[in-house]
């Protein structure tokens, strides 16, 4: 197996990774604080459920319920009332706050960026392959990155 060895200043070729900070807000969070948006008026617990069903996500409501206080807790969300039920007591209702405006913004920039940077490998991937199928000659579109893993081809 090959040892690589580069120095500080060897500039890589290719996509370059996201620089933007990662906002600490798991994927569970980013799901209940996008759906509160989503919602608006409307985003109760029982209607965040709801809707994580109807999206193929399963909810485990102790967890959803946990993570709604601890965003109250943050401040990431305020309760901005109740509504009736059918059954049971009133529906509590959430909003995002300005600053889980701004996290929920960070985040989906942050993501954005991690999707952009997969497509770019992606598309480097595929112009390596085809290259690679034309059997070394020169080939069209994007140029792949150097081959930094110490694999032979």
């Amino acid at each position: 197996m090959k040892t690589l060895k580069l120095r500080a200043s060897t500039a890589l070729t290719g996509p370059a990774a996201p620089k933007g900070k990662d906002p600490k807000m798991g994927d569970f969070t980013f799901r209940i604080c996008r759906t509160v948006q989503y919602l608006g008026a409307n985003a109760s617990g029982l209607a965040i459920y709801e809707f994580l069903e109807s999206e193929n996500y399963e909810v485990n409501t102790a967890q959803m319920y946990g993570t709604i206080q601890r965003l109250l807790e943050q401040e990431i969300i305020a309760r901005t009332g109740t509504s009736p039920s059918k059954s049971g007591p009133p529906l509590k209702l959430y909003e995002l706050t300005k600053k889980g405006v701004e996290m929920l913004q960070e985040k989906s920039s942050h993501l954005h960026e991690l999707v952009g940077f997969d497509n770019r490998l992606t598309s480097y991937e595929k112009a390596k392959s085809i290259k690679g199928a034309r059997h070394g000659t020169k080939g069209k579109g994007p140029r792949a990155p150097r081959d930094y893993t110490g694999r032979s081809d």
